[in-house]
């Protein structure tokens, strides 16, 4: 609570603070000792630093929470276009590969149907965590909408993400996923593409989503595109 009426009401506090050190500041030096006036200004600054310090961490944790999914704690799309386009923009030497794995939950709207969106709600949490074990530091992971989701591999080339797909497609085929006493089997089809030169990240993400349609076709299976 106290952080949403920061946040409402932010540039009012921050400029009725700044203005209410600096009076103090000029009154303790207008009709103070000027010992007393020097202690004054130091505990004003001090103080000044801590709010600045907790107005600043503030800030960040809303910064990085725009780009997180609140239901899985993976990134989000807007994170995905930005990170995305870096790493692409670093195979224009062609010395770096850029790899995408496009991914879907198979059958998932049966989960919803039969069990209800709270256990759907759980599976995709419990997917996006074998993702989060199982992929590099500087690869990510993201939910991409609803039952989908993408990683972006820096640097891999196709045999690698052919790989790491392959792995995390066994991974959440053998997952033991219970949802109120009930073993739910789960499986995921994968779409994977490499590339080695620049091109646009929405070519490479119609290319990654034609390997996932053909994928999606047989269902619990990796396609490479085209």
């Amino acid at each position: 609570m106290r952080s949403k009426f920061f946040i409402m009401h932010a540039p009012l506090i921050i400029a009725i603070a700044v203005v209410s050190l600096h009076l103090i500041g000029f009154i303790a030096e207008k009709y103070f000792l000027q010992t007393t006036s020097v202690w004054i200004w130091l505990l004003v600054a001090f103080v000044d630093l801590i709010f600045g310090f907790k107005s600043g961490r503030l800030i960040q944790q809303l910064y990085k929470g725009r780009f997180k999914d609140s239901l899985t704690g993976l990134n989000n799309r807007e994170f995905f276009y930005l990170f995305l386009r870096d790493a692409l923009i670093k195979t224009r030497a062609g010395t770096k590969y850029t790899a995408l794995i496009m991914i879907d939950i198979d059958d998932f709207k049966q989960v919803n149907d039969r069990y209800g969106h709270i256990a759907g709600d759980q599976v995709l949490k419990m997917v996006a965590e074998v993702f989060r074990k199982h992929i590099r530091t500087n690869d990510v992971a993201v939910r991409w909408g609803g039952e989908e989701f993408a990683i972006v591999l820096p640097g891999t080339p196709a045999e690698g993400a052919h790989l790491l797909a392959e792995r995390l497609r066994k991974q959440v085929e053998k997952q033991e996923f219970v949802y109120k006493g009930r073993r739910l089997q789960v499986t995921i089809s994968l779409g994977v593409v490499a590339v080695d030169e620049y091109i646009a990240v929405e070519e490479l993400v119609e290319l990654a989503d034609k390997a996932l349609y053909k994928a999606k076709s047989k269902k619990n299976i990796v396609s490479g595109c085209c």
